[in-house]
């Protein structure tokens, strides 16, 4: 799925749900403390935040609690005493109406969200170091859908629509990253070629609990050089390995119907789940269960900066 996920809003909208599980502090704090088993555990509903960049509400977030930050429950944290946790539900899936209208619920065989995104964008050139601490902690491991938690939102050349320039994506028992337009050199035609890449980042096998969640977090630290050429640059550490385990080097956006591609992303954090309606056939539900609803994710220790040191300084005081 290449078009629509990070759709730009270039006006007013009215978002509505379709359906409607519930939505209130108090189910979402009830989900903190069962998962942290902490009676103590509280939510203050909130944006995500992160450190070194200014983030703004995006398609899903509503306020209600669905992104909230957990206090109370310093032992369930990454780093120091707090984290977020993002709770989604294809029952909630969001419906825009007006000018720019969209309906998540049909869309990609049903997709439902909460995100937040950067206020500016990363233009030619730019390079960033990024980390996530990410534990997904019920509904997330299952090979019929795709559940991104991240992406960098990029223009589709020679149209108005659009592409993630990557994705970071949990399917079946891995972590991948997607990246949907980079440009590879093929020596036969002596000329660079689109393509759309799929690498494993982390196996969970053996890491994944009855819930479909992880039994432990996962530190990702994303760095990219912003290009449409030769010096592009992305590469992907886990867990503090100081070797990456996916690197590409050449173009991150492809020329092909435009001589200048637009190089220009801006970030959306947040747990974005396609084909739900895969999920709800008969046989899936089978054999899983109902897990297009409460699906938990959290999120903790997120930087962004110029270096990797400025980055996991960021990360070191994390509160």
């Amino acid at each position: 799925m290449k078009k629509f996920l990070g759709i730009v809003v270039l006006g007013l909208f009215l978002s509505v749900n379709a359906y409607g599980a519930e939505q209130t502090k108090t189910r979402y704090e009830k989900i903190a403390r069962e998962f942290t088993k902490n009676p103590n555990a509280k939510i203050k509903p909130m944006m995500m935040k992160i450190q070194g960049m200014t983030m703004k509400k995006s398609l899903g977030y509503l306020g209600k609690g669905e992104m909230s930050l957990v206090t109370g429950a310093p032992e369930s944290a990454y780093k120091g005493k707090e984290f977020y946790q993002t709770v989604v539900d294809y029952s909630n899936c969001t419906i825009r109406k007006g000018e720019y209208a969209h309906n998540d619920c049909e869309h990609s065989m049903g997709v439902t969200r909460t995100e937040v995104k950067h206020k500016g964008s990363f233009g030619k050139g730019a390079e960033r170091w990024i980390h996530y601490a990410v534990r997904p902690m019920q509904n997330y491991f299952d090979q019929y859908r795709k559940k991104h938690i991240s992406q960098c939102y990029a223009s589709m050349p020679g149209d108005d629509e659009g592409f993630p320039m990557f994705f970071l994506d949990f399917r079946a028992d891995f972590l991948w990253i997607n990246l949907q337009q980079p440009m590879f050199y093929n020596t036969n035609l002596k000329q660079y070629v689109s393509d759309d890449v799929w690498a494993k980042l982390k196996n969970f096998k053996g890491k994944i609990n009855k819930n479909l969640g992880a039994t432990e977090w996962t530190s990702i630290l994303v760095h990219f050089v912003n290009r449409a050429d030769e010096n592009g640059l992305i590469e992907v550490f886990i867990d503090g390995s100081e070797k990456p385990a996916y690197r590409f080097e050449g173009p991150l956006y492809s020329n092909v119907g435009k001589k200048k591609p637009k190089v220009n992303c801006y970030l959306k954090i947040g747990p974005v789940v396609e084909q739900n309606k895969i999920a709800l056939r008969k046989e899936v539900k089978e054999e899983l269960g109902e897990i297009t609803e409460n699906m938990v994710v959290w999120y903790d220790a997120l930087a962004i900066g110029k270096t990797r040191e400025k980055v996991m300084e960021l990360v070191e005081k994390d509160k």
